[in-house]
């Protein structure tokens, strides 16, 4: 028993060494998704707040600021490169009391390729029809893939014509609300060597499918990975091998981990607790000093009683 005891000290001794804390926000703040720019600094959504911030992890002490705040808004969601230092990202909008439709979202553009400009910010489009667009990847510098966690599908935004369409649908994106807990489908979004990578949070579940490169629509079989240990997966980032890794914020022990699945299903947990606690969104660093490194995004700590007792975070996961 006290080898036992030791043997669980020690791995959880060595999964601390290799996680760092990169940033810490305000109490409050909820940080939702990433993505890394290609000088090495990173770009966060909020979710308590419809903001985009960007942070700086390589230049000592890093520091933080608000690039974006949208306007009529609640909250922002994905985020993704689809055009040299242009990014989109998805915006829960305000809607009034009477409403129809307690949500609706947009689809917004930071332009950040002009450093005399300065960041430009305009709205892409309204995305009408889609339940929830949570996460967000880029198919090509013209269409943009969305994962809707509402309506259990996958939708291609095209950016030149602001036209949407569902593009993937299958069992493994659908909703299951029999499910307990949080009932959302498609979540996190990554493609991937012409395919598309996805987590389902209320089936626990991730898998991928080879698509179409200039349509985003299906070329092949849906494939997923299951295991017990896996709950209530958010957002996803793919390696260089193909294998996966995926955020997952549920509280311990279903959440609260970072997982690593590799091409035959394989599970591992290489994160959990402590600075990932509430791990929401994961990006590999894309600058030789950090290409190892995978950056997690939290949702902060709360208290027992619902309370927000610690802000979101920017967490560094070493990897090899």
């Amino acid at each position: 028993m006290k080898f036992l005891i030791f043997l669980s000290t020690l791995i959880a001794s060595a999964l601390a060494n290799n996680v760092s804390l990169v940033y810490q926000f305000p109490n409050s703040t909820w940080v939702e998704n990433i993505a890394a720019m290609r000088n090495g600094s990173l770009l966060v959504s909020t979710l308590d707040t419809a903001q985009v911030h960007i942070v700086h992890p390589q230049i000592l002490p890093v520091r933080s600021s608000i690039v974006a705040t949208f306007p009529n808004a609640t909250g922002a969601l994905g985020i993704t490169e689809f055009q040299r230092d242009v990014f989109s990202v998805v915006v829960m909008k305000s809607t009034p009391e009477n409403a129809p439709n307690l949500q609706s979202f947009a689809l917004w553009k930071l332009d950040m390729s002009s450093k005399e400009e300065g960041v430009k910010v305009s709205m892409m489009a309204e995305l009408h029809g889609m339940g929830m667009p949570n996460g967000m990847t880029t198919l090509d510098h013209d269409t943009l893939l969305l994962a809707d966690s509402v309506n259990g599908n996958i939708a291609a935004f095209n950016v030149k014509t602001a036209e949407t369409e569902v593009v993937l649908e299958n069992p493994s994106l659908a909703v299951n609300t029999s499910a307990p807990g949080i009932q959302l489908g498609a979540n996190g979004i990554k493609v991937h060597e012409d395919y598309v990578y996805y987590t389902n949070t209320a089936q626990n579940l991730a898998g991928r499918v080879r698509v179409h490169p200039s349509t985003g629509k299906p070329n092949g079989f849906f494939e997923t990975a299951r295991d017990s240990t896996f709950k209530g997966p958010d957002d996803i980032s793919v390696a260089k091998d193909g294998s996966i890794y995926v955020s997952a914020p549920l509280p311990a022990p279903e959440g609260d981990k970072v997982q690593h699945i590799t091409l035959d299903g394989k599970v591992t947990t290489i994160a959990e607790g402590g600075l990932v606690a509430g791990a929401t969104a994961l990006v590999f660093g894309r600058t030789n000093k950090d290409n190892n490194a995978l950056y997690v995004t939290t949702m902060g700590e709360f208290g027992a009683d619902g309370n927000p007792k610690a802000g979101g975070r920017v967490v560094a996961v070493k990897l090899g």
